[in-house]
């Protein structure tokens, strides 16, 4: 689905790139179609990485606080990157005036989008460290706990940032703007004075002339100053604000590969149930061995997985033919093992002979939880038997 999603969404650009003359009703219906297909990509994110790596009774929550986490994050960091990448390349080419009075017209339209996020986030984050995580320690004793402490630390440089820009420098400009836009009416004025002085009548304008004609080119010329000089604080303001909104989105894309590296690293950790398993019972790992029959009865394997815990184990299979009862060594024996809880797909164990009537080969089980081992026995005949066998994987 989501690679799907993505091919769809690439066409949809190519398509916008491409096609410069659009009709009104394909101008409306594109953004509404990303808008779609960015929902639908965050659902299949979820349903695909560590927010399903959680035991069957929460899973369905944990879907929806981090598709929620997710959106939070979009309307967010999406929102700074659309503004470093659109938004200021197109204000750079205005004057700064225009630029100073844009950043401070424009930027309040985004805040409650970026408000609605961060609280989301602030919602949605601590339920999803608490449907992954069974204890404090977790932060530095896994990968996972790790990488969700980068993200937080990231997550509060953002808002740090966020509070100056908006609480600050915003407001300074502001300010400074108005300052400016005072100080040229006040310059439009005086020049306004100096026109209407110069189109009076010659003899009008020399009986005047030692009283009025020099005064207006003193007031203009001192306002002109002014302007230069709250022309110059504006400029400054303004390139500070715009370097900060440069920047920002380089911490949200901090927190995007933290995210991607949580959906890596969800699936080294047990699910929820199996940790308070083995909390409850104090357990600690032990190889395990099952004996099952293949479907057609003709043989069976025994199974043994060492040490049985998530990582690298021993694979090692003996097959005994039922109609003789005698260790069969004149097959090809695989594994394919196959997680449970989580969607990752299934991986292929091939196991090789040691003489002695057992097949063995190293193999890895990526995360604690329930497996299902699918046996496959290779006959000379190239007829293939096979038998399944589940197990409990702890930590």
């Amino acid at each position: 689905m989501r690679e799907f999603i993505i091919i769809v969404a690439m066409v949809l650009v190519l398509y916008t790139l491409l096609s410069k003359q659009r009709p009104r009703l394909v101008n409306t219906l594109l953004p509404l179609a990303n808008l779609l297909l960015g929902s639908v990509l965050f659902i299949a994110i979820t349903m695909s990485g560590h927010a399903a790596a959680v035991s069957a009774n929460i899973v369905g929550y944990a879907i929806v606080v981090d598709w929620l986490h997710l959106l939070a994050a979009a309307l967010w960091v999406g929102g700074m990157f659309s503004i470093t990448t659109t938004y200021l390349p197109v204000l750079r080419r205005k004057p700064i005036p225009e630029q100073a009075r844009s950043l401070t017209t424009v930027l309040p339209y985004f805040s409650p989008l970026a408000i609605a996020g961060v609280l989301i986030m602030a919602v949605t984050g601590p339920f999803n460290a608490t449907f992954h995580l069974t204890s404090w320690g977790q932060f530095l004793s896994t990968a996972y706990g790790r990488t969700l402490l980068v993200k937080i630390l990231l997550v509060g440089g953002l808002l740090l940032t966020s509070a100056y820009h908006v609480g600050l420098l915003r407001s300074r400009l502001k300010k400074e703007y108005k300052k400016y836009s005072y100080v040229v009416e006040r310059l439009n004025a005086a020049q306004a004075v100096e026109v209407a002085e110069q189109d009076r009548t010659p003899l009008l304008a020399a009986q005047q002339a030692a009283t009025t004609t020099a005064e207006p080119g003193r007031a203009t010329k001192m306002v002109a100053q002014q302007v230069k000089l709250r022309e110059g604080r504006l400029t400054k303001k303004t390139r500070r604000l715009s370097t900060v909104l440069r920047w920002e989105p380089l911490l949200g894309a901090g927190v995007i590969v933290c995210v991607g590296l949580l959906n890596v690293y969800g699936g080294t950790l047990a699910p929820s149930g199996t940790a308070q398993q083995q909390q409850q019972t104090g357990s600690k790992p032990q190889p395990f061995t099952a004996s099952v029959r293949t479907t057609d009865n003709k043989f069976t394997a025994t199974l043994t997985v060492n040490p049985n815990r998530f990582g690298t184990n021993v694979f090692t299979v003996s097959v005994v033919d039922n109609s003789t009862g005698k260790a069969d060594t004149n097959i090809g024996v695989s594994l394919y093992t196959t997680m449970l809880d989580m969607d990752m797909g299934t991986d292929t164990v091939n196991l090789l002979p040691d003489g002695k009537g057992h097949f063995s080969a190293s193999g890895d089980l990526a995360m604690a939880g329930n497996w299902e081992i699918r046996i496959q026995i290779r006959t000379p005949d190239n007829t293939l038997h096979e038998a399944k066998v589940h197990l409990l994987t702890p930590f």
